[in-house]
């Protein structure tokens, strides 16, 4: 029997915008075909130098109006947020085709341009944070002081999901919103907030259901104390 050709590692995926119902293709990864050799405390993943990143192709960016967002935004407007958007981004857009290979360049302005899209629209907290911390695995990658920036401000929007509870219909839960702030809290050398973070997690009603967040949030919880006290 003739053996089956393996599946492409990449594929175009069709999706339509939200904000102007344009139908286009994107790429994508298969996740089969991108193993992380190794995943950092805050889950940034690390892939072969050289290969495939699928984070490289979370965002989907129009290439009719300009609006980029990640299967994660929610399919709502609020009311003026469409035409704030056409007025912001749309109107300035030149035709660009993102849905091919990307270089570092292109994946970058990809996410900006999904940062500015989502706070332009009003998306969750939850999902402004993701795409803040994901550009900032992005910047991890290239050693640039850009990281800590984008760090900062997926902290701030973080803080603010958990403030608001606005983590429901997201891939966030409550533990890994606190999880994920108390550990770029440590990140950025704040280390009595990150153990006050780490101390919610040990005392969540949920603890035993997400017991790889509490035994994550137990381990960084000691190593931020050891960083504390030698300071």
């Amino acid at each position: 029997m003739p053996t089956k050709e393996p599946r492409p590692a990449m594929y175009a995926q069709s999706v339509t915008c939200p904000l102007c119902d344009h139908r286009f293709k994107t790429m994508k990864v298969r996740s089969r075909r991108a193993t992380p050799q190794t995943i950092d405390s805050d889950f940034c993943p690390h892939y072969e130098a050289g290969g495939l990143n699928p984070n490289h192709y979370h965002i989907s960016v129009c290439p009719e109006c300009g609006f980029a967002f990640s299967q994660d935004f929610t399919d709502d407007f609020p009311p003026q947020a469409k035409e704030e958007i056409r007025k912001q981004i749309s109107a300035k857009w030149e035709r660009r085709d993102f849905g091919r290979i990307r270089d570092l360049k292109q994946v970058i302005e990809s996410y900006k341009l999904a940062i500015y899209s989502a706070a332009l629209k009003g998306e969750k907290h939850a999902i402004q944070g993701e795409i803040c911390l994901r550009l900032a695995w992005l910047y991890r990658e290239e050693r640039s002081e850009e990281e800590v920036r984008f760090l900062r401000l997926a902290l701030a929007q973080l803080e603010d999901s958990y403030r608001h509870s606005d983590f429901g219909g997201t891939p966030l839960s409550e533990m890994k919103v606190l999880y994920l702030a108390g550990e770029l809290h440590r990140r950025l050398g704040q280390y009595p907030q990150a153990i006050a973070y780490f101390a919610k997690i040990a005392e969540h009603p949920n603890r035993s259901h997400e017991r790889g967040i509490l035994n994550l949030a137990r381990q960084q919880w000691r190593a931020t104390a050891e960083a504390n006290r030698a300071q």
